[in-house]
């Protein structure tokens, strides 16, 4: 804090903030408190006030750490949260903390009480809210994460360790888009959250889209991960690390591509005209694998990824899409999907894909120009981000990845719709344009 302003200088505009004491000991603990404090913005020097400004926090950390302390269950369970819920080096919150627990059949009473216990073992700092006399928890700080791990998991560093080098080996020859994101996380802060478990998940979600497969979500985790129940157990951070599953064919229901709209397809000699199943008719893997030619009356085939924008497609309710061959890829475009594209690019024929306008849109799109050098990404320019009606703000794990992805492939196809998404902060859902652009 400034010791005053010069001479000259009249404070005039404050800003408040919280301003630390220094600590004092309290046994084999410490503490110090904050005071909410107006501070000069030209100089740094505080409001004058003629009484002392109340205490509005107090942070509580072991001076020296308590040796013999042993670990209950609950408290392995609170230390499991406090390792996958970190963010770097910013606390985390209280509210949020106790919300989980609770769902997980631990009351507020028996997490604070392990987060003490946690404290005197010198693994966390605690801070609480004064209100007068009374405090109430508001964060909580890893002192030393690895350390913290080490307690509650003893060895799960060293199997983290194998398990990255275990996913890195089995990620190297995919080329598919999920496989570099999956890289990338395992090479970011996000690792210290990780249980062998997530890595081992998260490289089997990459391989089994790159597979083009679909499964439901208890065969695909008994048949990549051993137990019908394991991706249950990391599925939620798993998600919020890579987004819905549902997307790379990890879904519930059977494994059918949908086409719709008019177009014929010559299935093993028999034809199958699209026109006489409206709006769409559903298509086992193993029958588009007889698939010889497709006959498309426009030219080109079209992919979407949403079913919404799908159906409203087959119908003929886009306008300057109607008489197309449309496919729904359900997000990142299977087996099934990729049979039609080949067999459209056989024919010459262009394939259209649109998709949302964001980080996966642009690598579904990617992902097809992989299998035809005639894709053709649509609605999905920078211009088309600039007039969509409403967008979607950009999350700070999507706006991570879009950077890595541009540092590492600036002129990559939609490259320049990467950046218009970054640049503004926000992605568009492709429905928007079924109002923007009519019916």
């Amino acid at each position: 804090m400034s010791a005053g302003p010069p001479p000259s200088h009249l404070c005039h505009q404050f800003k408040t903030e919280l301003v630390w004491e220094p600590w004092r000991k309290d046994g084999s603990l410490r503490e110090r408190v904050a005071r909410s404090i107006p501070l000069c913005r030209e100089c740094g020097a505080p409001r004058p006030k003629r009484t002392p400004r109340r205490r509005v926090r107090v942070q509580v950390e072991a001076r020296r750490p308590e040796k013999g302390l042993l670990l209950t269950e609950n408290a392995r369970k609170v230390t499991e949260k406090l390792t996958t819920r970190r963010r770097g080096p910013r606390p985390i919150r209280a509210k949020g903390l106790f919300s989980t627990l609770a769902g997980g059949g631990l009351p507020g009473s028996v997490v604070e009480a392990e987060l003490e216990r946690l404290l005197r073992l010198g693994l966390v700092r605690l801070t609480y809210k004064l209100r007068g006399e009374r405090r109430e928890l508001y964060s909580v700080e890893l002192r030393d994460p690895e350390a913290i791990e080490d307690a509650g998991f003893p060895g799960r560093r060293d199997g983290r360790r194998e398990a990255v080098a275990r996913a890195r080996s089995r990620l190297e020859p995919l080329t598919h888009p999920l496989a570099a994101e999956v890289e990338r996380i395992l090479s970011g802060p996000d690792l210290e959250r990780l249980s062998p478990l997530h890595v081992d998940a998260l490289a089997a979600v990459a391989v089994h889209a790159a597979s083009g497969d679909v499964l439901s979500r208890r065969v695909f985790s008994a048949h990549y991960l051993g137990s019908s129940k394991a991706l249950s157990r990391v599925h939620g951070l798993v998600r919020s690390l890579i987004g819905p599953l549902r997307r790379l064919g990890i879904r519930e229901g059977n494994a059918l591509t949908q086409v719709g709209g008019t177009g014929v397809l010559h299935l093993a000699g028999e034809e199958l005209d699209l026109q006489r199943f409206p709006p769409c008719v559903g298509l086992s893997r193993e029958t588009l694998a007889r698939l010889d030619e497709i006959e498309l009356p426009t030219g080109a085939l079209l992919l979407v990824e949403n079913l919404a924008v799908f159906t409203a497609c087959c119908r003929g309710e886009v306008r300057d899409l109607r008489g197309t061959t449309v496919v729904w890829t359900a997000g990142y475009p299977g087996r099934g999907v990729r049979s039609l594209v080949e067999a459209a690019d056989r024919a010459g024929a262009r394939v259209d894909i649109w998709a949302d306008l964001d980080l996966d849109g642009i690598r579904i799109a990617r992902l097809v120009a992989q299998w035809t050098a005639r894709a053709n990404p649509i609605r999905m320019s920078p211009a088309d981000l600039a007039a969509a009606p409403v967008t979607r703000r950009t999350e700070p794990r999507a706006r991570r990845a879009i950077e890595d992805d541009l540092a590492a492939r600036p002129d990559a196809l939609l490259a320049n719709s990467l950046e218009a998404i970054r640049d503004a902060g926000r992605w568009v859902e492709q429905e928007v344009f079924l109002v923007a652009r009519g019916k």
